[in-house]
């Protein structure tokens, strides 16, 4: 982690935050129904995501650090579950379904390392 001084220079923050700027701009044209259901449930679920693991950067204890990329990588099969049911009700279509899941795949990936990463040094 040479030359990471706070969490938005971490990768891992960086994609969810890319993330949850796109899922924000592709729910702007969801139905005005869905504004308070799936629109509010996505966004909040992805924004978590960053959270925690900004939340986590600063945690002193490993266990602390641990939990909350776990609470993030929680939200982010949330998230999943969310832009299946998004597509496959046609609120968008396969290609921009295709984007997200492959971002919300990286960074599990990465949170997964990160995780590992934490663990390994106790």
């Amino acid at each position: 982690m040479s030359g990471i001084k706070n969490f938005w220079d971490l990768e891992t923050w960086q994609l969810a935050h890319d993330c949850t700027k796109a899922v924000y701009s592709v729910t702007a044209s969801f139905p005005k129904e869905e504004r308070y259901g799936l629109v509010g449930q996505l966004r909040r679920a992805l924004s978590s995501v960053g959270a925690n693991i900004a939340e986590s950067f600063d945690r002193c204890h490993i266990n602390d650090k641990v939990r909350f990329y776990h609470i993030a990588r929680g939200s982010l099969s949330e998230v999943m579950n969310f832009i299946i049911l998004v597509k496959d009700l046609s609120y968008i279509d396969n290609h921009s379904a295709k984007e997200l899941f492959t971002k919300t795949i990286q960074i599990r990936k990465l949170l997964n390392g990160m995780i590992r990463s934490i663990r390994h040094q106790q």
